[in-house]
């Protein structure tokens, strides 16, 4: 007997939860599901706020703001980034499979962060203007690469890699920073 496969594929475990175990373990497991995908997005909007923050408002604000006004701004930011994230799902729906949309997403993503990451560790140089620059530079060809290109999301990192790199240290070169620069700020 040849069984068909489950409409969506994603839905493979669940739908064998919910058919093949008791009622009450059942609708544990599935609880259990929903609480590890609740645990796991409050801690990303938590890190995505915390690090709006304290990297890139806190350090551009005058520095007599109390504490509570930034704890203000980071739930702010933390419905900012909900909303955000809420779209690139609703956009994401019509990327394939939900393991191929994530890997997506984060390859997007993850070429903007080891670019940075690298300019701070090979080079001496780049400040964080350039890196500023090069990360944002980053993520736009990255979502040039998605949205007008057939490149496949297993070289997403690597060409987002290479974009930041190459930015971060040609914008570097063009503002004259050098390696004294880190001292002073």
């Amino acid at each position: 007997m040849h069984l068909a496969a489950p409409k969506p594929p994603d839905a493979l475990y669940p739908n064998f939860v919910w058919n093949n175990l008791p009622a009450g373990l059942a609708g544990l497991v599935i609880a259990a599901i929903l609480a590890a995908g609740m645990s796991n997005l409050s801690a990303a909007l938590n890190a995505l706020a915390s690090t709006t923050v304290m990297d890139f408002y806190k350090p551009l604000s005058s520095p007599d703001k109390p504490e509570s006004h930034f704890l203000g701004v980071a739930r702010y930011a933390t419905v900012l980034w909900a909303g955000l994230l809420f779209s690139v799902g609703l956009v994401a729906r019509h990327w394939g499979s939900v393991l191929e949309a994530g890997l997506t997403v984060a390859s997007i993503l993850y070429g903007s962060l080891l670019g940075v990451f690298l300019l701070g560790l090979l080079t001496r140089s780049v400040q964080e203007k350039s890196a500023m620059v090069a990360m944002i530079a980053g993520l736009l060809v990255m979502i040039a690469v998605k949205r007008w290109t057939t490149i496949a999301f297993t070289w997403y990192v690597l060409i987002g890699t290479t974009a930041t790199f190459l930015t971060g240290w040609l914008t570097s070169m063009i503002l004259g920073e050098t390696s004294h620069d880190r001292n002073a700020a």
